[in-house]
């Protein structure tokens, strides 16, 4: 495509099949895809497309994987709650 073949600017309404299949094929093929929306639900000229992190649980992990030091990190192996945040991690896992 050359620079030629590129346009900006409107070009008449939005043909909401066309509209509707883009956003199905982002659903499908992009499994970060958060939600979709369209700007106007009568008559929608934009689709709105939210995109996670990819992180999920965000502060289980963080609560897991990270430590202020070396001593805290070695008092996080000590303590005896251990399997209970194992499981909390495979369950967050699993969904």
């Amino acid at each position: 495509m050359s620079d030629d073949d590129d346009r900006a600017g409107e070009f008449g309404p939005i043909y909401l099949p066309a509209l509707q299949r883009i956003r199905d094929l982002w659903l499908e093929l992009e499994p970060l895809v958060d939600e979709t929306a369209y700007d106007d639900v009568v008559a929608p000229t934009e689709l709105q497309i939210s995109l996670s992190d990819g992180l999920g649980n965000a502060e289980l992990a963080q609560e897991l994987l990270r430590h202020e030091s070396i001593e805290t990190t070695h008092e996080s192996y000590r303590e005896q709650n251990v399997a209970e945040r194992r499981e909390r991690l495979e369950r967050a896992l699993d969904e």
